[in-house]
């Protein structure tokens, strides 16, 4: 009889402590859903994403005291959602920083862009999207586009690539890339009812300041005053 009475207290003693740790199992918060990665811009990336501002003015001068203008016309910089169409829907990737800069030229009105984003490096996009940095680095990326007095291709600026230090207007620029177009040709393009020539072959650029001089088909060496 004691032995049954022994059993059963130790039963109990087990039920008791099982019950114990299913409430510790229950009170547990649910885990969180894994974060998308956020690809954003560290803080040597904003060193190099210029400090133009809206309504600003950056005045070019040739060897002939002629002046050439650029405007700020905005300045945006956003955080974007990387998604695609899968088949229930738009599938979440991962999120990026971007940087627009848009200018007009002063000689023909037409509007160009300094594009900025950091993003992963390489093409898998949905194994970027697991892990931030560790698992699937990133990459500050820019380009200049729909310049309407350049005669080349869209220009791409890798940060890696060789720079060269110029002195523009008593002003030293250390680190300065320079993209040459590789045409000797002047294009000629229609806009607004005219002609638009585009005739520079040639365009500096610092990384830090950004536009700092182009040179054209025509023997002009313009360079930054402003």
């Amino acid at each position: 009889m004691r032995k049954i009475k022994k059993y059963t207290a130790l039963l109990l003693l087990l039920v008791g402590i099982a019950f114990v740790f299913m409430s510790c199992e229950e009170k547990k918060p649910p885990p969180k859903p894994k974060e998308k990665a956020y690809y954003c811009f560290t803080s040597e990336d904003y060193k190099r994403l210029l400090p133009y501002t809206k309504g600003q003015v950056l005045k070019f001068i040739n060897q002939d005291n002629k002046e050439r203008t650029f405007t700020v016309q905005s300045v945006n910089i956003e955080k974007i959602q990387l998604t695609y169409s899968g088949f229930t829907g738009p599938i979440n990737l991962f999120s990026y920083d971007k940087k627009e800069i848009t200018l007009t030229d002063g000689e023909t009105t037409k509007g160009f862009y300094i594009f900025f984003s950091r993003l992963p490096s390489g093409d898998d996009y949905d194994l970027a999207k697991q892990n931030m940095y560790t698992e699937y680095p990133s990459k500050l990326g820019a380009s200049i586009r729909s310049i309407p007095f350049w005669n080349g291709e869209t220009i791409r600026i890798d940060y890696e690539q060789a720079k060269i230090e110029m002195i523009v207007n008593e002003k030293n620029y250390r680190d300065v890339f320079v993209f040459a177009s590789g045409s000797s040709i002047i294009k000629e393009e229609y806009y607004n009812g005219n002609i638009l020539y585009r005739d520079v072959n040639v365009l500096y650029y610092d990384e830090i300041e950004g536009i700092i001089g182009f040179d054209d088909l025509n023997g002009n060496e313009w360079r930054l005053i402003e």
